[in-house]
């Protein structure tokens, strides 16, 4: 969980969003947000993903992957 964004409310809490990541690679649509008030963690709610399965290595060589992208923008 990597933080990106913190707010602080007029009552005093401190609101902190995280971004879930997987080696590196951000798991979307999921956040965290820890809220805070004095230094101290008051509740953390949102979403994420406990056990993320999935394959790191790529599916497709550099020719594949190229290709894919040219008939993807109608291009030679």
């Amino acid at each position: 969980m990597v933080p990106y964004q913190t707010e602080r409310d007029e009552l005093g809490y401190t609101h902190t969003r995280y971004k879930e990541y997987y080696n590196n690679y951000p798991v979307e649509g999921n956040t965290l947000i820890a809220h805070s008030k004095n230094g101290y963690v008051t509740s953390i709610n949102g979403d994420f993903i406990q056990e993320v399965q999935t394959a790191t290595a790529p599916s497709l060589n550099e020719l594949q992957a190229l290709a894919h992208a040219l008939k993807k923008v109608n291009a030679n």
